[in-house]
């Protein structure tokens, strides 16, 4: 579409002042000079400053009457321009809006296909990097738990459907961790039948120690029974030995034995005394053990014989 523009014409720019004039005036006036106390030079530079003042304003004047025409038809330039310009915009605003709702409809449906996609390739990307964690070794895992993830590797299935551009790069991943599973397994395997037998190996030892030792105690019970009857049956007959020569020294008779007894304790010695009673309860204490043994007929008489010797021995020694 093409606007048709009204032309206008102007008048020539004419200042009536041409550039050889202001040589002449610059000539003229260039260089006066007011002398001090010269009224006349004084009157020269004011007549011309007012002369160059009239020029300039004169200008300026020509000037805003020259322009004044283009200032109008400026602003009708722009008026009409507006003018136009609202229609057009009532005409074109409603065909921007409906193009705007369109497109922005086209980045929406566009956000959430990508927002699909996005989506798409981080879960095929979580199963297969799934496929690869089977395969990564953890504490504690035992055969079963091996055989266990690759059981689950053996159940994967790569539908090209479903991994698309990525199926290659899935049957890659699971090919190896079924591969390093079964070596796991197979490892984990002959490892657990080791341990399994060193085990037995150490329970079979811990019976068999535990069998000689009960082995060794009864028979180190059985020697100390055996050994123990003689050295009791020594050490009884020790005792009554001693306290049978004790009883022969100290008991020919009650009576002899306390006029021994009282001799020793009219020569005051007391000495001889605790002596003597320190014999007869060695004496007195070896007696029960007699008893236990054949002949405790003796061992009775014995024990009271030392009894009334004891008493006797009691009686002198508070007597003194």
């Amino acid at each position: 579409m093409t606007q048709e523009v009204a032309t206008t014409s102007y008048p020539i720019i004419n200042y009536n002042v041409t550039d050889e004039q202001i040589a002449k005036l610059r000539e003229q006036y260039t260089g006066l000079a007011i002398r001090d106390g010269d009224k006349k030079s004084y009157e020269v530079v004011a007549k011309a400053a007012s002369h160059m003042e009239k020029i300039r304003t004169t200008i300026e004047a020509t000037r805003k009457a020259l322009k004044d025409p283009a200032l109008k038809y400026g602003k009708k330039i722009d008026a009409e321009a507006k003018r136009i310009t609202v229609s057009l915009r009532e005409i074109e605003d409603p065909l921007a809006e409906t193009k705007r709702a369109v497109d922005d409809e086209a980045k929406r449906i566009k956000a959430e296909m990508d927002e699909v996609e996005r989506k798409r390739v981080e879960a095929i990307k979580a199963a297969i990097d799934g496929m690869a964690n089977l395969a990564i070794s953890k504490a504690g895992d035992t055969a079963a738990t091996l055989r266990s993830r690759l059981g689950t590797a053996l159940d994967i299935t790569i539908a090209p459907s479903n991994y698309k551009e990525f199926t290659e790069r899935a049957e890659a991943v699971l090919a190896q961790t079924i591969e390093t599973l079964s070596t796991a397994v197979e490892e984990r395997d002959t490892f657990e039948a080791e341990q399994a037998e060193l085990a037995q190996q150490r329970a079979d030892q811990e019976v068999e120690q535990k069998r000689l030792d009960k082995q060794r105690e009864e028979q180190e019970a059985t020697n100390g029974k055996e050994e123990a009857g003689p050295v009791e049956e020594s050490q009884d007959a020790q005792a009554q030995g001693e306290a049978q020569d004790q009883t022969d020294v100290l008991s020919s008779g009650s009576g002899q034995t306390t006029a021994k007894l009282a001799n020793v304790f009219k020569q005051d010695s007391v000495a001889l005394a605790e002596w003597a009673m320190d014999q007869l309860t060695v004496a007195m204490a070896s007696i029960p053990a007699m008893k236990s043994r054949p002949g405790s007929e003796r061992a009775t008489d014995l024990h009271d014989k030392l009894g009334t010797i004891q008493a006797e021995t009691v009686k002198l020694m508070e007597g003194e």
